[in-house]
């Protein structure tokens, strides 16, 4: 797996998960997305996106972007990167 282009990916993907409201991305709790890309390389990608509730429900929303290549040691340690969104629509930590 190349990192820097799955990070690239991972990164692309979640800004454009990002650029959406905190009500739209609620849905991810209950249902994720799934789904595949392929690289300038020609690379394959897997994209499972999803949320959960950071501390407690209602509160802050935790946004994760899973990438791997299919391989064995992609599936156990897929490229992850997430965000945080809080109630009032802002991002924690940044």
């Amino acid at each position: 797996m190349n990192k820097q282009e799955v990070e690239r990916i991972a990164n692309e993907v979640g800004s454009r998960y990002r650029a959406r409201p905190r009500e739209e991305l609620l849905r991810y709790i209950d249902d994720q997305d799934d789904f595949e890309v392929v690289a300038p390389s020609g690379n394959r990608y897997q994209i499972e996106v999803s949320a959960v509730w950071d501390d407690q429900k209602g509160n802050d929303l935790r946004f994760l972007i899973s990438v791997d290549d299919d391989t064995f040691t992609a599936a156990i340690a897929p490229l992850t990167v997430d965000f945080i969104v809080a109630p009032d629509g802002h991002f924690i930590g940044e």
